[in-house]
Formats: structure tokens, sequence, C-alpha cells
């Protein structure tokens, strides 16, 4: 798709952004394990997509994989500049974390 609208090979950073677009579309629908793989593929391609990072978490955390959450969770603090997603992070780490 990129290659006919742009007239060259996207870069790592685009088409992380195109998986998290089409990871965003399945979470949308219902269907998180796609979600999932979509939003796993885009961090793969852009390690510092913390929009990725922080939707893959909770995704996680509402299949009950809180270990993966708490990463994924911790990944944004350390990446976003975004303060809401930053407050957000923190507001699960906190509930997670005080989980015995």
């Amino acid at each position: 798709m990129f290659d006919r609208i742009l007239g060259r090979k996207p870069s790592p950073t685009e088409q992380a952004g195109e998986f998290f677009d089409r990871g965003w579309s399945e979470h949308q629908q219902g269907n998180f394990d796609q979600a999932i793989r979509y939003y796993s593929k885009a961090i793969e391609l852009d390690p510092k997509h913390s929009d990725a990072h922080n939707n893959r978490g909770s995704l996680f955390y509402d299949k009950g994989d809180l270990d993966q959450a708490i990463i994924n969770y911790r990944m944004v603090l350390k990446l976003s500049e975004d303060p809401s997603f930053r407050q957000f992070a923190e507001e699960q780490l906190e509930l997670l974390e005080a989980t015995p």
C-alpha cells in the first residue's frame, strides 16, 4: 500500500503506524488477540511506539496477563511524554503492583 501511495518503501516507523492502526481497528471490534499481534508488530518495527505499548498493556490487563500488562505499562512510563498516557500507566501500575 505505501509503495503505491508514496512511491517508495515505507520506513519502519511508517510501517509501525500502519500496524498500530490495524491493531486499533481490531481492538475496537473486540478482536483482542489479533489486536495484540498487530500492536506487537508495531512495537517490533518501532520499539519506542508508546501508544502500542499502552494499548497492548490494556489488552493484556483485560485478558488477565498481569505480568505482560506491567511490562507494557512500564514501557509507557519510560517512553511516553504524553501526560495522560503516563498518568494512566502510573495508575494501572499502582493497581497491578498492589495485587497479591
